[in-house]
């Protein structure tokens, strides 16, 4: 038994004329990937040649420029660690001195209000008894990251316009001199020194992040939103005094 067999597409039926092939009126495209291009003096008529990424287009050294102002990730971790220390250290000396760049705090990062948090929690907990200095290094952690959070929605929920996580960086930062007391009060023991010094750094906190939340638009709710914020620096002096 023969098996049909599938005649191809370009044999005739009969009766019919054979097809004569069709020319495709495109030239054909030849050429390289990769390599340099070829057939500059041919003619107009002549298959175009040449190789894909060259000719014309950016370079590599032009294509590499676009945006390297703003590029961070080819640079050393050493060089980048040594920016965010620069940008932290630039934020401290605003909030010791809060009649400079007002603006420089708008800038937010977390690096340093992390610091600040850091610090002062470790300085406090030293100063505990031995069963309680990982309660206290809990408790001052959670008391400054919460008390920043309150803070900021508090301002929020009266209108302020103020970012999130800016407010919880200014907050943080300007526990500076908070944090300043903390350590010089490991070198002091006498109350009425200590007194002076928390009660100086509390008005400092709060005199540099004034500043920020006058810039908030609270209006004339300003004194419902500067009120939450005496109160958490009042709380980090009087657990500082008493350590």
């Amino acid at each position: 038994m023969n098996s049909p067999s599938i005649e191809p597409d370009d044999v005739p039926l009969p009766g019919q004329k054979p097809l004569s092939p069709t020319k495709s009126p495109l030239p054909k495209v030849t050429g390289n990937i990769g390599s340099s291009s070829s057939g500059h003096g041919s003619s107009s008529n002549s298959a175009p040649t040449g190789n894909i990424g060259g000719g014309v287009g950016l370079g590599v050294g032009q294509a590499s420029g676009i945006g390297s102002a703003i590029d961070t990730l080819d640079e050393p971790v050493s060089e980048t660690l040594l920016r965010d220390l620069r940008n932290v250290g630039a934020k401290l000396q605003q909030v010791l001195y809060p009649k400079g760049r007002k603006d420089i705090l708008k800038d937010w990062d977390l690096w340093g209000p992390l610091l600040m948090c850091l610090t002062l929690s470790i300085v406090l907990s030293m100063r505990a008894q031995p069963d309680q200095k990982i309660t206290v290094f809990t408790w001052i952690f959670i008391i400054v990251w919460l008390g920043s959070a309150v803070v900021t929605v508090n301002a929020k929920l009266l209108g302020g316009r103020v970012s999130f996580f800016q407010s919880v960086c200014v907050i943080g930062y300007c526990l500076f001199p908070l944090v300043l007391v903390s350590v010089v009060s490991i070198f002091l023991s006498n109350i009425y020194i200590r007194l002076p010094l928390s009660g100086i750094a509390f008005a400092w906190a709060s005199w540099a992040s004034l500043g920020f939340l006058s810039d908030s638009n609270l209006a004339n709710r300003r004194a419902l939103g500067v009120y939450p914020l005496f109160l958490f620096y009042f709380v980090i002096a009087w657990m500082i005094l008493i350590s």
